[in-house]
């Protein structure tokens, strides 16, 4: 589903050129495996809900939230700005840090490292690729900052010469 949704967004991109370009913030739950190991697999699927809820309820109707394995998730996002992309990515990280998971008896809290990018002028098939891989060097960027933040390319990547 990821892989065809933002091949899809990429080439709506290619079509309608905009002021804006298509965000892709890539979200892991740090520390997912130790949280897991220490509270159980009922608290690890909780503390995964928390996430996905928080995902679809700060998303906008266009924004594409997807699980993209174990504890990676991916929100695409059209119609972006570096500052909106950022911001989106401060929400959602502040607000699962915020909301406590049960954990057994206790409550327990999880934080996100978001990582992401933003891609201008989308012109061929190849800048999904380039897309992915910014935003996966941002996501690890954020986890050796510290973790619990978020980290965006600092400029947009443009979109390849047509051939």
């Amino acid at each position: 589903m990821f892989d065809t949704a933002l091949a899809e967004e990429i080439e709506r991109g290619i079509k309608h050129e905009g002021d804006d370009g298509l965000g892709l913030l890539m979200i892991d739950v740090d520390g997912f495996k130790e949280f897991n190991d220490s509270y159980g697999h009922p608290a690890g699927d909780e503390a995964l809900r928390l996430v996905g809820q928080v995902l679809g309820g700060t998303s906008r109707a266009n924004d594409i939230a997807v699980r993209v394995g174990g504890d990676e998730f991916a929100i695409i996002v059209p119609d972006a700005t570096l500052m909106s992309l950022h911001g989106f990515g401060e929400r959602i990280r502040r607000f699962v840090a915020d909301t406590p998971v049960p954990a057994g008896r206790k409550q327990e809290h999880v934080t996100l490292s978001v990582g992401g990018a933003l891609l201008m002028t989308p012109r061929s098939s190849e800048d999904k690729a380039r897309l992915i891989v910014e935003a996966d060097r941002q996501l690890y960027l954020a986890k050796h900052a510290g973790r619990n933040r978020v980290s965006i390319a600092g400029e947009p990547l443009e979109g390849e010469p047509a051939d």
